[in-house]
């Protein structure tokens, strides 16, 4: 989620998606998907983008969620 409020800020500041990929250390391929997957109608939310990726992984966080001991 950090890093995804972090690309929003510098889509905010009108930085490139290679810039955007430079500086959080990601590849540029990796920005374009997650700007592709996630977007709605045209604008990149990271709050909704999280919940879409969550929907598409519905999978817990750590195993330890997953020991009914």
């Amino acid at each position: 989620m950090a890093e995804r409020c972090l690309i929003n800020t510098f889509l905010s500041m009108k930085i490139s998606k290679n810039k955007i990929a430079q500086r959080t250390g990601r590849h540029r391929s990796t920005i374009y998907r997650e700007l592709e997957r996630n977007a709605q109608y045209g604008c990149y939310m990271p709050g909704v983008a999280h919940e879409l990726a969550k929907e598409r992984h519905p999978h817990p966080d750590n195993k330890i969620q997953t020991n009914q001991e």
